[in-house]
């Protein structure tokens, strides 16, 4: 499939969207299925599409065990496991806003440049037992594992995210990591128990445990974390690592430390008591002179490169031997070590809606061997290419809304990699907002179009859409505010005109106003047809016009007025609603006009005065009260036929609670049901009057009154 939208479908097992195949730039929206897949389930290749507002009884809101490319997964839902996909495998998608069980974004999933933003789930909001290459997990929220539950990450960024234990992660393995930002409400604000390696925690919060509890760390370093008890870490092993300038309580508590420098002087052996001279600034590379350089221990194979994917040991103090940094990152360099930098932006940045551009701007070293290779990714899809480009390089790339991933790898000749990555985020993934300042009115019958107006948030972008469900038409407009829409089309009746935007993530807003234009023409016929071969134009006042269904006639007529009805089985889609005194009458009786109300309520509401019903067969509704005629004013119903009807409560072939006359009736056949249900035939809570009429064959199956 190409270019195709599926929405709104259902599959009792898997795959409410789509079964199987390959499908590119589609999108797939509000389907369900009962067991997995709310929007995908086995499909070979997803390339370039939006899954939103799908739903999964088990495995898989968005997609189950399909791969992803350049996909956008949003608002997709999972009772179980995995919000928006389970069991795939994605590469440069974004998963945003999506809800399980197990899983908010991803559950046992193999993910690569890609980003699980705003998901939530009781264990793993933003991934479960998922492999993640070069990913960013942001403000997702759990109980357990805000960010991730269990699984191996490599090169990702954890930042923003909640939980109670293990904001970050839980139990996790990570490699190359920066965890930042993230808030336990409990324990392990940066990570609860896993194993870290080479990885960077700061600003993280916590109870106990700021940047981790219970966990295992080789080369980290762990800084600016806050928590009561042990800011920097709470239980767990530290190796050839940095805790310093963690807040509140002190930096480690009830840790077994090796070769790590803190302050104070750590229990443990070969320890060292800090500062460790970082860069400063929020920078914690280590300067030369550092009492971290070349006093840890060796150990390889484990740990080979620092969080620069620096190869692991070199000679930082110039003693003639290389020796493992304390720490994240590895101080000093060799002819041979590749060195890449994003100098512009020098920092993740965030731009307004209006900026679509930017010129990202670098540099590398001569150990570097071209091409340089850049991968990019955003909600619109991902790229990976190559620059040849001397030192300092530029290169321009379009922004999309939401979050834009830039990462730049430099080789060298024995393949040794350096990496340097960056994120953009374009505003217009924040809540949106969309406003009418028109308020609900009714206008005269010669009005035939109206302007209307509003204003949206910053966070509307694109285009915005307006409906008027009365008479189909529809359109846009470039979002901007205050905004106008001129000639909007009216029909007689209730014009419900709605407007939508949308922000970045495809969150929709919206705002609607009624314009009620009088039905009522001061040259109308007192007399409107109804005919199912009618050439329903209004307003119905002949054969020829007639209009095809009783409401739209009942609608068109004034007080006084007549509604005939000729021959035929009218099927009701809904209660035929009379709100001005009329009479409506079968033009050959009983035995020639049936209402046939497909137990979708009652078939006639009688909702106010000097109503008159003649001369029909009403069968087959079904409602609470009245499942055939539920009268709420005095009105007359005569020489009809009231046959079939059910009601749950009182009524099931009337429920009348006004002065109502019935003449030359027959009601017989109609039933309610509900334990103390009054009136199979007729229930009555007003005056009636009957005149010549058979009420037979009622019942009221488990009440009171068969008849009446």
């Amino acid at each position: 499939l190409d270019t195709c939208t599926l929405s709104g479908n259902e599959a009792f097992d898997v795959g409410g969207g789509a079964y199987g195949g390959t499908l590119v730039d589609c999108r797939l929206e509000g389907n369900s299925a009962g067991y997995a897949g709310g929007g995908a389930a086995y499909v070979g290749l997803l390339t370039s599409c939006t899954l939103s507002n799908n739903v999964a009884g088990d495995y898989g809101g968005g997609a189950h065990q399909s791969t992803l490319e350049s996909c956008l997964l949003v608002n997709n839902v999972s009772s179980n496991y995995g919000g928006g996909a389970s069991k795939s495998t994605l590469t440069g998608c974004r998963v945003a806003g999506n809800d399980g069980g197990w899983g908010g974004g991803t559950y046992y999933g193999t993910i690569y440049s890609s980003t699980n933003d705003g998901n939530t789930a009781q264990i793993g909001g933003g991934a479960f037992e998922s492999a993640m290459y070069s990913c960013l997990l942001t403000n997702n929220q759990a109980e357990t594992g805000g960010g991730a539950y269990g699984g191996s990450l490599r090169n990702c960024v954890l930042a923003g995210n909640q939980a109670t234990s293990g904001a970050g992660a839980y139990d996790s393995t990570l490699r190359w990591c920066r965890l930042t930002d993230n808030v336990a409400d409990g324990r392990g604000g940066g990570a609860y128990a896993g194993t870290l390696y080479n990885c960077l925690l700061t600003g993280n919060v916590a109870g106990t445990g700021g940047a981790t509890r219970a966990a295992t760390l080789y080369n980290c370093t762990l800084a600016a974390n806050t928590a009561v008890s042990g800011a920097g870490a709470s239980y767990g092993t530290l190796v050839n690592c940095i805790a310093y300038n963690n807040f509140i309580g002190e930096n480690l508590t009830n840790v077994t430390a090796q070769f790590t420098c803190s302050t104070p002087l750590p229990a443990g052996t070969n320890n060292i008591v800090g500062p460790p001279d970082f860069v400063g600034g929020g920078d914690y590379h280590l300067v030369y002179g550092s009492p971290c350089i070349d006093t840890g221990t060796n150990l390889s194979p484990s740990v080979t490169n620092d969080l620069d994917h620096v190869p692991r040991p070199l000679d930082g103090d110039y003693g003639g031997t290389a020796e493992y940094d304390m720490g994240c990152y590895e101080f000093g360099s060799d002819t041979n070590t590749p060195i890449v930098d994003i100098t512009d932006p020098a920092a993740d940045l965030v731009v307004p809606g209006t900026t679509t551009w930017y010129n990202f701007v670098g540099i590398y070293n001569t150990a570097v061997e071209l091409p340089l290779m850049m991968v990019y990714s955003n909600a619109e899809g991902s790229a990976t290419f190559g620059l040849y480009m001397a030192s300092p390089w530029y290169q321009g790339l379009g922004l999309a809304y939401g979050t834009n991933y830039f990462t730049v790898i430099g080789t060298n000749s024995s393949g040794a990699a350096a990496t340097d990555v960056v994120w953009i985020v374009r505003n217009g993934y924040g809540t949106p907002f969309v406003d009418i300042t028109n308020v609900d009115e009714d206008v005269g019958f010669p009005v035939t179009t109206l302007t209307i107006g509003g204003t949206i948030n910053d966070q509307v972008v694109g285009q915005v859409q307006w409906t008027n469900a009365l008479t189909g038409d529809a359109g846009t407009f470039t979002a901007v505010t205050p905004w106008s829409i001129a000639d909007i089309p009216l029909d007689p009746g209730i014009n419900t005109i709605t407007v939508r935007g949308t922000n970045g993530l495809g969150t929709t807003a919206g705002d609607s106003v009624e314009i009620t234009r009088v039905m009522v023409d001061p040259g109308n016929s007192p007399i409107h047809y109804v005919a199912l071969e009618g050439g329903h134009l209004w307003p119905f006042t002949n054969w020829f016009t007639a209009a095809t269904n009783i409401q739209d006639a009942v609608n068109t007529a004034d007080e006084g007025d007549m509604v005939l009805v000729t021959n035929g089985i009218y099927y009701l889609p809904q209660t035929v609603e009379i709100e001005r005194g009329m009479t409506v009458q079968g033009l050959n009786g009983w035995s020639n006009t049936v209402v046939d109300g497909q137990q979708t309520g009652s078939c006639f509401s009688l909702e106010v005065s000097n109503i008159v019903v003649d001369g029909f067969t009403i069968t087959n509704g079904y409602s609470e009260y009245g499942g055939g005629i539920m009268a709420w004013s005095p009105a007359a119903v005569q020489n009809c036929l009231i046959t079939g009807n059910r009601a749950d409560e009182v009524g099931g072939g009337m429920a009348v609670v006004a002065p109502l006359t019935i003449a030359h009736c027959q009601i017989i056949g109609n039933e309610v049901m509900d334990y103390l249900g009054q009136g199979g035939g007729v229930a009555a809570y007003g005056e009636i009057l009957m005149e010549d009429c058979v009420v037979q064959g009622n019942t009221a199956t488990n009440g009171s009154g068969g008849g009446s």
